[in-house]
């Protein structure tokens, strides 16, 4: 799973170069296979990359790669799942049965209604992350790593959630935590407060941001909630945070850059192969 997670970590990038440069974004892949070799992972990545572009057919034939070389059953079923959305021409919200709702009930009380199981839920999560290609790299392979593993390390997607939130906050609103630096009084809370006040989020993702960021904090200090209702609410929650960011990121030209000496974090194909292969030689 190691070597599962360094090719996360490189091949994030190389989806998100895909999706600007399809020719690019092939290269890439395909040094991702001179170093690491035929793996499965990579046929998977590879596969995400081009249904985001729509080539259903050459997304299948990868599917079908990757689920013939993974060595682990429950991979070869997360591929055979992307094999039969294929077939049945459905959307993953439509193959996974997504379906989340926010109503007020007649207390004034808000309720959440989730129709998909956790571990779909989870797995419904980790496709959406790879067609989220204008979020920071660096968000997306924390993303991947703490979907992957919710249903055996729970706490710790909890505090990741978290960490991407924060992180995404960082780079779309650099001026209002400029206003915290001033006065040395920053705090996650405090800037979603302030973001609502200046209307540059609405009531709806505020509940969301402060649902991501309380939970991380719980999981921090305190056993966090194992129940299923209080997961699938969370990962809920973290998906719209998600798609939240990556259509503001669109829409604002996001500059996405290296921020609070994160890694990897926007690599140009160059810069990627550069990467790789200095990585690799010193771990050698």
């Amino acid at each position: 799973m190691s070597t599962w997670r360094d090719i996360w970590r490189y091949g994030v990038i190389a989806n998100r170069i895909f999706a600007e440069d399809s020719q690019k974004g092939l290269k890439a892949i395909r040094e991702l296979s001179k170093v690491y070799g035929k793996d499965g992972m990579i046929h998977y990545i590879y596969a995400e990359a081009l249904e985001n572009k729509n080539l259903l057919e050459p997304a299948r034939e990868e599917y079908q790669i990757a689920k013939d070389l993974f060595p682990v059953a429950h991979w070869k079923d997360v591929a055979q799942d992307s094999i039969n959305r294929i077939n049945q021409s459905k959307t993953p919200e439509e193959y996974f049965g997504y379906k989340f709702e926010i109503k007020t009930n007649k207390k004034g009380e808000q309720e959440y209604f989730i129709e998909t199981k956790f571990k779909k839920l989870l797995w419904y999560g980790f496709q959406k992350v790879y067609s989220f290609t204008y979020l920071n790299d660096f968000a997306r392979y924390i993303s991947l790593s703490a979907l992957s593993r919710g249903s055996s390390e729970w706490p710790l997607s909890l505090v990741d959630f978290r960490t991407v939130l924060e992180l995404e906050i960082k780079l779309c609103f650099p001026e209002i935590i400029e206003e915290f630096n001033d006065t040395n009084r920053y705090s996650l809370f405090k800037t979603i407060e302030k973001l609502n006040e200046k209307n540059l989020i609405d009531n709806s993702i505020r509940k969301s941001f402060d649902n991501i960021r309380m939970a991380g904090n719980i999981a921090t200090h305190t056993p966090a909630s194992l129940s299923d209702d209080y997961k699938k609410i969370n990962v809920a929650q973290f998906i719209k945070v998600l798609e939240f960011f990556n259509e503001f990121s669109k829409k604002h030209d996001v500059t996405l850059h290296d921020i609070n000496d994160y890694p990897l974090c926007q690599l140009t194909l160059a810069q990627l192969k550069k990467k790789i292969k200095e990585e690799r030689r010193d771990q050698s």
